[in-house]
Formats: structure tokens, sequence, C-alpha cells
């Protein structure tokens, strides 16, 4: 179990396989084939959050121990362990052994094990938003997701909803209103979803465009509505189950406090629906009533939702507000209220343009990460303070240096674990 990370990983030693389980929403999520050795089976295995390394004891003689970057279930190393087979395994964090307990030999081998998980500031950059979706999508999905979604790159509402509905479990890609770009046709085909579904009408994204996404997946399906707001309702209810621990609200007319909900409310296992700031569309009325939430969130001060609105949710359930100065200040806050420090992976764009981070929302999912934003030239001392407190191994920054610059990108190497 990795705690961290909301991960399980089982053994699946007849296959020589490790089946990787998301436990918030107990889904499996990739199956990693082909450990181990045809004679033999993979047998126990212990997990380092922290350092996004998955441990596998091998058991044919001499497997050793077997090394996963958990962060794309990619085998990055192996440790024989001569004339032994290994049976189990355990990890000490606080020393970064792995011990290995033999089925021959009656004996234990002492392995020091080398972080090899990331390390690093990456950027996911590309010619135009689009690139830059499909580069999210690329660094955070296997081949062969249960599904993705896909939502207009020209405005926010729809996507912002999405992010949160796919829960880990898929990409959220941008398209244009009425083509999909090179670099999303290229994702799909390497993705290769059991199911796509288009978010919005066919104003935001058109029937040639959904006709032409049946190439990429067996089943494509819409989800539309009258305005964003019943889309963000008909999201919710196609997703979510009555009962969820949390709905987290935020404004319909401004996009930054909702970017950064989106991957909280993943996280959290719940939805993100779309509100005015003086008033509660009917269709989200209708979906608070129908999932009655354990609690509800509302995201961004009163300039973004009011107090007359907040007022109205209370009657649905317990509801707090995450709020700040500024935008920057949301997105910290909201980090700290749903991310434990030491959380292996942040993730950070531009504060000022929306597209970037649509897709990043959905791609910090599966490593349950949080999304920081930034000016294109600095770091607001919230959004510092906060990843000094997330202390990640990895940085992942969403855009190119018109959204976030080189010089920015500098800076955040400072905040990476020491």
């Amino acid at each position: 179990m990795d705690s961290i990370n909301h991960r399980a990983y089982v053994t699946n030693g007849g296959e020589r396989a490790v089946v990787v389980v998301d436990t918030v929403t107990n889904a499996v999520m990739q199956t990693i084939e082909g450990l181990g050795d045809v004679t033999t089976d993979v047998a126990g295995l212990a997990v380092d959050g922290a350092s996004h390394q998955l441990l596998v004891a091998d058991q044919k003689v001499g497997g050793g121990l077997i090394i996963i970057d958990t962060i794309d279930n990619r085998v990055v190393a192996g440790v024989p362990t001569p004339g032994s087979r290994a049976r189990d395994v355990v990890f000490d964090t606080n020393t970064s052994k792995a011990y290995l307990a033999n089925f021959v030999g009656g004996s234990v081998s002492v392995i020091r094990v080398e972080e090899r998980g990331a390390h690093e500031v990456a950027r996911v950059a590309g010619e135009d938003r689009f690139a830059v979706s499909a580069g999210a999508s690329a660094g955070a999905f296997p081949r062969g997701t249960k599904v993705a979604y896909v939502a207009s790159g020209l405005t926010f509402p729809d996507a912002l909803s999405g992010s949160a509905a796919a829960g880990g479990n898929g990409p959220m890609l941008l398209v244009r209103p009425d083509s999909i770009p090179d670099a999303i046709k290229t994702e799909l085909a390497r993705v290769r979803p059991d199911r796509i579904v288009v978010l919005g009408g066919t104003t935001s994204v058109s029937a040639a465009v959904e006709s032409q996404l049946i190439a990429y997946a067996p089943t494509v399906e819409r989800i539309a509505g009258a305005d964003r707001f019943e889309v963000s309702a008909q999201v919710s209810r196609n997703t979510f189950p009555a009962h969820p621990p949390v709905a987290y609200i935020a404004s319909g007319e401004r996009f930054p406090d909702a970017l950064s909900g989106a991957a909280a409310a993943g996280a959290k296992g719940g939805p993100v629906l779309l509100v005015t700031r003086d008033s509660i569309p009917a269709a989200i009325s209708a979906e608070l009533a129908r999932l009655q939430p354990a609690k509800i969130v509302v995201l961004g001060g009163p300039a973004s939702v009011s107090e007359a609105v907040l007022t109205q949710l209370a009657a649905t359930a317990p509801t707090d507000r995450i709020s700040g100065a500024d935008r920057f200040e949301v997105a910290s806050a909201i980090s700290a209220d749903t991310f434990p420090a030491n959380s292996p992976t942040a993730y950070v764009a531009s504060g000022e343009v929306f597209s970037d981070a649509l897709s990043g929302s959905a791609a910090a999912l599966p490593q349950r990460a949080p999304m920081l934003l930034v000016t294109k030239d600095s770091i607001p001392p919230s959004v510092a303070a906060e990843l000094d407190r997330l202390n990640p191994n990895r940085i992942v920054v969403l855009g190119g240096p018109n959204s976030v610059s080189d010089a920015v990108l500098e800076q955040l190497k400072d905040h990476l674990r020491k």
C-alpha cells in the first residue's frame, strides 16, 4: 500500500505481473506485465511512495529485487541475489535498505536501494495548448486507459468539471471546435482508450469532431447541456454516486480557483460544480440534492462565490470556504488542505492563462499531486511556502517559456526535496 499516492499494488504471480489499484475509486489502473522469469513467479513487494519506487521480489534463483518507477510504472533496475530465491521484501525508509527473505537457503539479503525516482523540474511544452495537452497526458497515462475526456481548448468550463471526473483514470485532451489537432490524434492513438467522453455541446466540440473520434475508441459519447452549469451537473451525475465525501464549488465565470480545485477534487473523490457569483443554477441545485455530499467546499473568496451562495449551500451539507488574497493564495490553500507534506510530485502552471492547467489537473491525479499557479516571471510567496511544505522530489511545469519563464523554472529547483 502506498498511502502517499493512494495506490495499492498486488502481485499476480502466475502472470508475473503487478496490478495497480487506485484506492480512492478501487479501480484497476494498470497491470505491469513481463516481470520475473517464465520459470517462476514474482512474489512479495514493498513500496516507497516518497521516492516513487516499487520493490518486487523475484522468486527465480538469483532473481533478487526488481525496482519499478511508479510514476510511469516501468522497470528501472534489477538487483540480483545469486544462489537465492527471494520470497518476500520489506523496505526500511529510514535506511533505504530492502530486506529480502529467501525461499532457498534460509537467508536474508540486505540491499541498499538507491533513489532512482525522478528528482527534477520538468517542463511539458509544445507549439500550442494542444501540444501541451498531449504532452501532459503522455507523461501521466499508460497505453490502454479506460477513458479519455475531450473538451474545447478555447474555453475553460467544460474541461474543469471533466478533470475532476477523470479521477486519474484517463486524460483530459483539448481540441478545436471543428478539428482534432495532430498532437491530440497522436496521443489518442497511443492511449487507445476504451471510451471517449466529449464534454460540452456541438458549439464547443462539433459533431464532425465527435465522428472523427470514433477512429480512436470503440465507444464515443457526449455529455452536454444548455450551458456550462448544466454540463458541470451532467458530468457529476454521470461520474459520482450519491454521498461522496466532498463536493467542490467554484466560479463558472472565472477559471483560476477551479484549476487547483480539480486536482484536489480528484484526490478526494468528489466533483467540481460551477456556480455564478450570486446564485446556484437550477441544474447544480438538483445535482447537489442528488449527491448529498458529506461536506461542501467553496473555492475562492466572496468576489468569486458570494456569502449568500455559501449560506444557501450550507442547507445541503456542512460548508467551508478555502480563500486567499489572490488566486495564488487560493491554490496554495487548496493544496495545503488536500495534500500531505513530502508529496512526491507537484504540478505548476500559469495563473494568468487557463489552457495549460486544464489537461494538467487531470494528469496530476494519477500521482495525487497538487496544481499550483505562478506568474510568468515569479513564484508568489504563498506558492513558494507551499512548495517548501510539500517538499516534492519532482515538479512538473506546464507550458512553454511564454507561460512560465525559464527564470521561474530555475527558481523552482530551489524547492525540490534536498
